[in-house]
């Protein structure tokens, strides 16, 4: 008996996220794919990151996922790697380099955080990365506070030093030889559709998807559509 082989999907996450980001959207995928996390959350800087993504994805090809500074991370591994993958997924994510003035106002959370004990996310950034809709949702807003509480302080330093600084990606998107979907959200407010609409255009072929009523917590907060929208995909890249 031939036993039919799962095509493997990767998932990165992004800052202060782990497994617990992918968990509602993996209730929604079909028993024909792979799910398999990368867990960057417990590496201690960038290289580290990498060799992580660079193990996990030289195994066999897959379709690879990042999700917002995952994203970000998932596109510069794709444009080194391009032939170990399937596919590559970019959801809520900016190819865009940090402007000046987020380099300063990360310096100055990282002055800060060096000094002062983290207390957790506040409830008005959490409204900065979770639309109004889901802010009662305890399946959306439960998981954001618990994946921020328990990887807590070092891991935010560790993150924030790893992915401060940033290049602006958009032309080099046009070397991109493996099917990408982009996937981002109407009401997103850390990521424009501009930023969105431009890697679309900088990467031909590319495939764009913008889901209404949305926040930053893509994942989290449309876990059904956004199964439904990379299935199709990657059945597209067959």
């Amino acid at each position: 008996m031939t036993v039919a082989i799962r095509e493997r999907v990767c998932l990165i996450p992004g800052t202060m996220c782990d497994d617990r980001l992918w968990t509602p959207l993996q209730r929604h995928l079909s028993s024909d794919y792979q799910v398999e996390h990368v867990a960057i959350e417990s590496q201690p800087d960038r290289d580290a990151m990498h060799q992580l993504i660079a193990s996990q994805t030289a195994v066999q090809p897959c379709h690879l996922v990042g999700f917002s500074m995952g994203g970000y991370l998932a596109l510069e591994h794709a444009l080194s790697c391009q032939p170990r993958l399937r596919s590559l997924v970019l959801i809520a994510t900016s190819a865009q380099g940090l402007t000046a003035q987020e380099q300063h106002s990360r310096a100055a959370m990282l002055d800060w955080l060096s000094q002062h004990p983290y207390l957790g996310m506040s409830d008005k950034r959490l409204a900065e990365f979770v639309h109004a809709g889901q802010l009662s949702n305890p399946e959306v807003v439960s998981v954001v506070r618990a994946m921020d509480r328990q990887l807590g302080q070092q891991t935010l330093l560790a993150q924030l030093r790893a992915t401060t600084a940033r290049t602006c990606l958009l032309d080099a998107m046009s070397r991109l030889t493996c099917p990408v979907l982009i996937i981002g959200a109407q009401d997103d407010l850390k990521v424009p559709q501009q930023d969105l609409w431009q890697m679309h255009q900088a990467c031909p072929g590319s495939q764009l998807q913008i889901l209404p009523e949305c926040g930053h917590m893509v994942p989290l907060e449309r876990p059904a559509q956004l199964a439904k929208l990379m299935e199709e995909f990657f059945k597209s890249c067959e």
